[in-house]
C-alpha cells in the first residue's frame, strides 16, 4: 500500500509539473447536492446532482446528475452499480452535448482511529452524442474509463458520523481511458473541509485542482471551488 501510494505521487508531481509548462488556465464553482438512503443493513442508495459554472464568463458549464446503488460485502469492501447523465456546454460550437453514463465501483474503506482511508475504482462507459458542427446528431459514440480515487479523512471527533463533527479530507484522483491515445488524460487533487451541524446532514467547502489533457500536448488547468449539501436518509 505504501508503495502504491508512492508511486502516485511521484506520478501526480510529474503529470501537474508538465501540465503546468504549457496549460491553459480556468477557474469554476461547482455546486452539489448529495443524497444518501440507507435502505437496509447492507444496501445504500446515493443520489447526487451538481452544477457547474465558470467564473470568467460567469455561464453554466455543466450539469450532472448520477445515482449508485451499493452494497456492502464486508466491513471494508463495497461494490456498486450506477448511472449517470451528464450535459456539458461547448462554447466554440455554442452546443449542449448530452451524456449518459453507466459505471461499476468497488470500495475499500479502512479506520483507524480518527482516520479514515477510503479507496475507489469506478469503470465507466461514456456514451456521447455525436455532433457535427453546431449541431447535435442521432448516434452516441462509445469511450471507456477507469477512475481511481485514494481519500484521506481526518475527523477530529471518535467518531465520523457525531453532531458538530469537523473533517479535514484530502483525496486525488487519476483518469485512465485505455482505448485512446491518451492513456492518462486527467487529474483531480482535492483539499476540503467538511462540518456536521446535524446528524443526518453536513456540508463541505472544498478546492480541486483539475488537469485535463485535450490532446498529447495541450491542457487545461482548472481552479475549482466546491461547495457539497450532504443528505443522510433512513428507509
Amino acid at each position: 500500500m505504501r508503495y502504491f501510494v508512492a508511486v502516485l505521487l511521484l506520478w501526480l508531481t510529474a503529470y501537474t509539473l508538465k501540465a503546468q509548462s504549457g496549460g491553459k488556465h480556468r477557474s469554476a464553482y461547482w455546486i452539489k447536492y448529495n443524497n444518501e438512503l440507507t435502505l437496509s443493513e447492507k444496501w445504500l442508495l446515493t443520489t447526487e446532482a451538481e452544477n457547474r459554472r465558470t467564473f470568467s464568463p460567469d455561464r453554466q458549464n455543466q450539469v450532472l446528475a448520477r445515482t449508485t446503488i451499493s452494497k456492502q460485502i464486508t466491513s471494508t469492501l463495497h461494490l456498486g452499480v450506477g448511472l449517470a447523465y451528464n450535459t456539458e456546454y461547448e462554447a466554440d460550437a455554442e452546443l449542449w452535448v448530452p451524456e449518459w453514463r453507466p459505471h461499476e465501483q468497488v470500495e475499500l474503506l479502512l479506520v483507524k482511529n480518527k482516520f479514515q482511508i477510503e479507496q475507489r475504482i469506478r469503470v465507466e462507459q461514456q456514451f456521447i452524442r455525436n455532433t457535427a458542427g453546431d449541431e447535435l446528431l442521432e448516434d452516441h459514440s462509445l469511450t471507456l474509463r477507469t477512475r481511481y480515487q485514494l481519500q484521506l479523512i481526518y475527523n477530529f471527533k471518535e467518531k465520523e458520523g457525531e453532531k458538530g463533527n469537523l473533517a479535514v479530507i484530502l483525496w486525488d484522483e487519476p483518469y485512465a481511458t485505455p482505448a485512446e491515445k491518451m492513456f492518462f488524460n486527467q487529474n483531480r487533487l482535492s483539499l476540503g473541509i467538511r462540518y456536521q451541524p446535524f446528524q443526518k446532514m453536513y456540508l463541505k467547502l472544498s478546492y480541486i485542482n483539475r488537469i485535463v489533457q485535450t490532446d498529447p500536448d495541450k491542457y487545461q488547468y482548472w481552479n475549482v471551488l466546491r461547495f457539497t449539501f450532504n443528505h443522510l436518509l433512513e428507509l
